[in-house]
């Protein structure tokens, strides 16, 4: 399953784009609209709590492998609640739509950086989160693993760190200690007494 992310200022296109002929399917959301017209008013009210805000809208696509069995409307909003819930956007106001007018099967979300609250949403790191996300979902719900990246991996014991320990070997052979080196003082490095000290060690 891969996924794609994109921010944007206005939702009342991404909704229409979405809604657009008998292929193009919401299936899930927590808003109470069922048209463009009245999706896009409902989410105007959460936008007066953020009037400067600017990337207000997220608008996620995830897609199924070729491969993948068939996966019907209810487990895709299982999978998009998982993505939202990972990024921290479960209470924002979003609407999940299905298209079935391509070859493979996707989704996409529409969705404020909003709360109910006023607050917004943090959008740092989300890649990374739906990486991790989207990781878990595939093992869960047995689908090709496509998305394993680095940054989604969970990282081995053999790893950086690891490397970081200081190393435990010790040497067969045993340690001789190091010759005292004369070093006399400048005042007496001609003095008779430090001459004959020296030569005897």
């Amino acid at each position: 399953m891969i996924s794609k992310i994109k921010k944007g200022t206005g939702i009342e296109g991404l909704i229409s784009y979405n809604m657009d002929g008998d292929e193009r399917v919401m299936i899930g959301g927590n808003m109470a609209g069922r048209t463009p017209r009245e999706l896009s008013k409902e989410a105007g009210q959460f936008r007066k709590l953020r009037p400067s805000l600017d990337r207000a809208v997220a608008h996620v696509v995830l897609s199924a492998a070729p491969e993948d069995p068939y996966i019907d409307s209810e487990t895709w909003c299982q999978i998009a609640a998982i993505v939202l819930q990972d990024l921290g956007l479960q209470v924002c106001p979003h609407v999940i739509f299905r298209h079935t007018d391509t070859d493979h099967q996707h989704i996409h979300i529409a969705c404020l950086r909003i709360g109910p609250d006023g607050k917004t949403v943090r959008d740092s790191n989300d890649r990374y989160k739906i990486e991790r996300s989207l990781a878990r979902i595939e093992q869960q719900y047995g689908l090709r693993q496509v998305n394993l990246k680095k940054s989604a991996r969970p990282r081995s014991p053999t790893s950086r760190t690891q490397r970081r320990q200081p190393c435990q070997a010790t040497s067969p052979y045993p340690s001789t200690p190091r010759r005292k080196e004369c070093n006399p003082p400048k005042h007496q490095n001609h003095h008779p007494l430090w001459q004959r000290s020296c030569r005897s060690r």
